[in-house]
């Protein structure tokens, strides 16, 4: 029973190492240009909440790997007929000029439940995440023939909102006027170009040499604008991971992505695409198309992106989903909403506190929540 309690008690230490450096309260660089109103722990808290270190936290562009495989089992039978089928491609006309919202969330929670008698003293539960809202104007300069468009962006309005443990340490809002002197307020306006495939993925990314500019002294504002956080910002995985153009209701097809847990390990999940439905008709139509994840599972000649197994994990009960929506405007080619939702929740017991009897046994538990939500607004 002792042995339970210290394992137990070196785990709820570890795990309080994690939750320390998710709230910020390790060493880390203050925003150079941040109101001067800010205490320097909340800046510094800031920059964790919105960056977290790659070791405890995913970022969803660098630390995901994404290939192509052939779903196995077999997908059931496709629904329909081939006069059926849809082209799940983007459009672009030149000079067309749509609005859309980018909405991104990352959460990561820690909470101790039941007895406390081995709780370590500086532990505390709490959330620790961000929210950012972008909305953009998208510009199409020019269309290649082969179909990929060069897209002239223009950031609109920004929200920013960061939490290290239940407390606030960034609220940005470009709508308000006592945020105009922020630094991130010098986003707003800032443009770049990029050239992008019908199937919505981005090839190159241009002239970000001034709105860079304008971020510099940010950390904050520089990460938004960074090659990963652009790509991830823009780029399709749904459309991405077509290898045909045109599909029929029922249709599937699938990519791997390997998400990191940090001291949890990491693992990869196989999503499924499906195309649900074609709702409307003539050349008012809407394809709809589904999501769900599940364990990959490889035929001769695969290879799955690294999986990490770690004993903490071993030890925990576990649960996840990750589902995903999308919505595409046939006759304009263009996404009318576009959402993946990945949730994880650890629940791990003190094996002591249960084979002693009591009625509230110690428990562990942490949660981890990752969503991207864009839709149209004009």
């Amino acid at each position: 029973m002792g042995k339970g309690i210290t394992v137990y008690a070196g785990i709820a230490g570890v795990l309080l190492g994690l939750l320390v450096t998710l709230a910020g309260c390790a060493t880390g660089g203050e925003e150079a240009a941040a109101p001067a109103t800010r205490p320097a722990d909340e800046v510094a808290a800031v920059e964790t909440a919105s960056a977290p270190e790659p070791q405890v936290s995913y970022e969803p562009a660098p630390d995901e790997v994404e290939s192509q495989v052939e779903p196995a089992p077999e997908p059931p039978a496709v629904a329909g007929s081939a006069e059926q089928a849809v082209a799940l491609t983007l459009k672009y006309v030149p000079g067309q000029t749509t609005t859309y919202r980018v909405t991104t969330e990352t959460e990561r929670s820690i909470a101790w439940e039941g007895d406390t008698t081995n709780k370590p003293a500086a532990f505390r539960d709490g959330h620790t995440g961000q929210r950012i809202e972008i909305t953009f104007d998208q510009t199409v300069a020019q269309v290649s023939s082969a179909g990929n468009a060069s897209l002239e962006v223009t950031i609109k309005t920004l929200r920013f909102l960061g939490r290290a443990r239940d407390k606030v340490v960034l609220d940005f809002d470009s709508s308000r006027a006592a945020d105009q002197q922020h630094p991130l307020a010098n986003l707003i306006g800032q443009r770049y170009r990029m050239e992008v495939t019908p199937r919505g993925a981005v090839l190159t990314l241009l002239d970000l040499d001034a709105a860079r500019q304008a971020a510099q002294g940010n950390v904050t504002a520089s990460r938004l604008l960074s090659d990963k956080a652009i790509e991830h910002r823009h780029e399709v995985p749904a459309l991405m991971a077509l290898d045909t153009t045109a599909v029929e209701p029922g249709g599937q097809w699938n990519s791997i992505r390997a998400i990191s847990f940090g001291i949890l390990g990491s693992k990869a999940y196989d999503r499924i695409y499906t195309l649900q439905a074609v709702e409307g008709s003539g050349s008012q139509q809407t394809a709809i198309v589904d999501m769900e994840a599940i364990p990959p599972v490889t035929g001769p000649g695969q290879t799955l992106p690294e999986q990490a197994a770690n004993p903490f994990a071993a030890m925990s009960d576990s649960t996840d989903s990750y589902t995903g929506l999308l919505k595409l405007d046939l006759s304009t080619g263009q996404i009318e909403r576009y959402i993946e939702q990945f949730r994880a929740e650890w629940v791990t017991a003190d094996p002591a506190s249960i084979q002693s009897g009591q009625a509230h046994p110690a428990v562990l538990r942490m949660g981890m929540r990752e969503s991207y939500q864009l839709e149209r607004v004009e």
